[in-house]
């Protein structure tokens, strides 16, 4: 295992689509403020689902929406792409450390129409 992580430059490969991942994530919150706050480090990312019609708490964070994010991960599923929840507030993305460019550009394409199928689905 260790011979092919560093043979294939996984950590870098992980460094690189990280970065890709995490600035499309947040250019997507832009136009669906349900996506709350995105980060994490390579590709172990935490994505927080949260109800934007709601009052900011004191940190100045929406509160979190387990449904919508539980709808989410159903609506991923249906369009192919398995997307596990964790963490106190909701979701934990987390991919392979081999996934490439093109992968996570479907990543998103998929991740998008599932956040949109969702809010159909939960918000109407």
């Amino acid at each position: 295992s260790l011979k092919i992580m560093r043979n294939e430059n996984l950590a870098q490969n992980a460094k690189e689509r990280g970065e890709y991942l995490t600035n499309a994530l947040r250019e997507l919150s832009k136009e669906y403020p349900c996506i709350g706050n995105v980060r994490g480090k390579g590709l172990m990312m935490g994505i927080d689902i949260v109800d934007e019609r709601q009052a900011k708490d004191a940190t100045g964070a929406y509160p979190q929406d387990g449904e919508l994010a539980v709808a989410i991960q159903k609506a991923c599923f249906n369009n192919k792409l398995l997307l596990e929840r964790g963490g106190r507030g909701g979701n934990v993305v987390l991919c392979a450390v081999n996934i490439n460019q093109a992968e996570c550009e479907e990543f998103i394409k998929r991740f998008k129409q599932s956040v949109v199928d969702a809010l159909k689905a939960v918000r109407g």
